[in-house]
This record gives C-alpha cells, sequence and structure tokens, in this order.
C-alpha cells in the first residue's frame, strides 16, 4: 500500500469512530427540539447539535478518506462498516444496560435492517472487492482492446 493509502484508511477509521459516537448519542436522545414557532414536546440536551455537527463531519470525512486513497472497495467497505455499526447502536441503544424502560420494537428493527440487510453483505462484497483490486488478485484476464479507428 502506498503512503495516501494509509492516510486514506486512517481518515475513515477517524470517520467511523466518530459516527458511531455520534449515531448513539442521538438514537439514545430520541425526538427532540427546540426554538421556533413549533412547540416540541422534548428539548433537546446539551450536546446534540455536537453529535449532529460529528456525525455530518464524519461523512465528509470519510468521503475525503476514500478519495485521498483512491479505492473504491475502501468506500464500499466503509458503507458497509457504517451501516453496520448504526445497527449495532440501535441495538445497545434499546436493548443494552443503559436502554431506557420500555423499548420498543425500533431498536431492532434499525438494527435487523442496518447490520443484516445494509452492513454486514456490503462488507463481505468490500472484501471481495479489495481481493480483486490489489495486485495478483482474482481480477482475471485484461478485456481485449478496442478496435483502432484512426
Amino acid at each position: 500500500m502506498k503512503g495516501r493509502q494509509y492516510v486514506g484508511l486512517l481518515m475513515v477509521g477517524v470517520a467511523l469512530v466518530l459516527s458511531t459516537w455520534a449515531m448513539y448519542g442521538l438514537i439514545r436522545t430520541g425526538s427532540c427540539g427546540s426554538g421556533g414557532a413549533v412547540v416540541y414536546s422534548r428539548a433537546c440536551p446539551a450536546g446534540t447539535g455536537l453529535k449532529i455537527l460529528g456525525l455530518m463531519g464524519s461523512i465528509f470525512l470519510a468521503l475525503g478518506g476514500v478519495g485521498v486513497a483512491s479505492m473504491a472497495s475502501l468506500g464500499v467497505l466503509w458503507f458497509g462498516l457504517f451501516f453496520t455499526l448504526s445497527g449495532t447502536d440501535a441495538l445497545i441503544v434499546a436493548y443494552g444496560p443503559a436502554s431506557p424502560p420500555g423499548s420498543s420494537g425500533v431498536g431492532l428493527f434499525l438494527g435487523i435492517l442496518f447490520t443484516g440487510l445494509m452492513g454486514v453483505p456490503v462488507v463481505i462484497g468490500a472484501l471481495i472487492m479489495a481481493d480483486k483490486e490489489k495486485p495478483g488478485g482474482d481480477a482475471g484476464p485484461a478485456p481485449p482492446p478496442g478496435i483502432n479507428v484512426s
């Protein structure tokens, strides 16, 4: 791997940690709001805005890391891990040791949806894709050259 690929991988790793922290906090907070002409049933706790910015920043950081690394498989891997970790966050919030009493099935639904359908299968696909990208991988023969009309 080249140096820029390590930098991109580091950026994506930091983005995954940041997005997991932010998603856990936001899912745990639930629906809330403050300000404006609308009346909200519950005001957002302090730090909610920071978690929203952290989530948004993590997405841009990960996309930047994929661009720096110039590896499509890293982008697919980030996507799969993002949803796997988000689904895990939903399951931990709903059924973990700090879960609120009377948790609904929403956490279970989101955990299965994000982890089982959008996370793990994509991670497996990314690993297969990465094997085909590396030199000596399972990429198969190069396509025949096109017809030269010049």
